[in-house]
């Protein structure tokens, strides 16, 4: 990473203290969270991983995520070395 980046992604958490921001939970499962930040962000918890995105991103995410979940459960109901057509 740039060091300039760095510089960037630290003072923007610094704003993000300084301005008090507010979490409001969305969405809670057993291994994931997805909270509304006063900031405008939205905060996806994964365990010890955060994904910080726009709420624009995450209807994105969303219809991947979905999409890779479908392609796993029909990989698992073709017979070991099965290829698409």
């Amino acid at each position: 990473m740039s060091e300039g980046i760095g510089r960037a992604r630290r003072a923007a958490r610094r704003e993000g203290r300084e301005q008090g921001c507010v979490h409001r939970l969305l969405a809670k499962s057993d291994g994931a969270a997805v909270s509304l930040c006063t900031c405008g962000r939205i905060h996806l918890n994964l365990g010890d991983v955060t994904l910080r995105v726009a709420p624009d991103q995450l209807g994105q995410l969303s219809g991947t995520l979905g999409r890779a979940v479908l392609a796993m459960r029909v990989s698992e109901q073709r017979p070991a070395g099965a290829l698409l057509c």
